[in-house]
C-alpha cells in the first residue's frame, strides 16, 4: 500500500496525493524490462539457430557432409515426379567402393574415413549443381543426374557415355559403378 498524506490547497479544495515510485525507479524498471526482452530474444535466435543446424543434420552425412540417405529417400520420388512432369529424362548411378572394408582392416578405419571423404569430393566435383549426390551408408553413394538432353545411343535415358566415363575415369578402380 503507498502511503497518503493530504495537502491543503486552499480553503475549499483538499487534493489527495499518492507518494508514488520515483522517476529513478521507473526508468530503473523500463530498462530491466528492455533488457529482459533483449535477452529473451537473443535466446529464441539461439535456439532458432540450434533447430536450423539440427534440421541440416537431418539430411547430411556427418562424415561426407553430403546428403544423407533421408535425402535421398524424400528427394529422389520429387526429381522423379518433376522429370516425369517436364519430359525430361533422368539417370541415377550406384556407386559402391571397392574394399573398403580391407582398408578398414590394413589402415584403421580413419583411412577408410579419409578414403570415403575422397570419394565424396570427387563425386561433389563432377556433379552439376541439379544432380543430387547422396552417401546412402557405409561405401554406398548414389547420384541422381537430372535435365538431360536426349542424344544418340542413350536417348532412353538421355545421358551420354562420357557423362558415366567421366565419373569412372574420376574414381578409377577405387569405386564401381552400376
Amino acid at each position: 500500500m503507498s502511503e497518503r498524506r493530504k495537502q491543503n490547497l486552499g480553503p475549499e479544495t483538499d487534493v489527495e496525493r499518492r507518494k508514488g515510485p520515483r522517476r529513478r525507479d521507473l526508468s530503473r524498471a523500463l530498462g530491466d524490462y528492455v533488457l529482459e526482452l533483449e535477452q529473451e530474444r537473443a535466446h529464441r535466435l539461439e535456439l532458432e539457430e540450434k533447430n536450423r543446424t539440427l534440421e541440416d543434420e537431418k539430411y547430411t552425412d556427418a562424415l561426407t557432409g553430403l546428403a544423407n540417405r533421408r535425402s535421398f529417400d524424400e528427394k529422389f520420388p520429387e526429381l522423379v515426379d518433376i522429370a516425369h512432369k517436364n519430359d525430361e529424362p533422368l539417370a541415377l548411378l550406384f556407386i559402391d567402393s571397392n574394399d573398403l572394408h580391407n582398408l578398414n582392416k590394413q589402415k584403421g578405419h580413419a583411412a577408410g574415413d579419409e578414403f570415403l571423404k575422397l570419394i565424396a569430393s570427387t563425386l561433389r566435383q563432377l556433379a552439376r549443381p541439379t544432380d543430387l549426390v547422396t552417401r546412402n551408408g557405409g561405401d554406398e553413394f548414389a547420384v541422381v543426374l537430372t535435365g538431360f538432353k536426349p542424344m544418340a545411343g542413350f536417348s532412353d535415358i538421355g545421358l551420354s557415355t562420357d557423362t558415366v566415363n567421366r565419373f569412372k575415369n574420376a574414381l578409377g578402380d577405387r569405386a564401381t559403378i552400376g
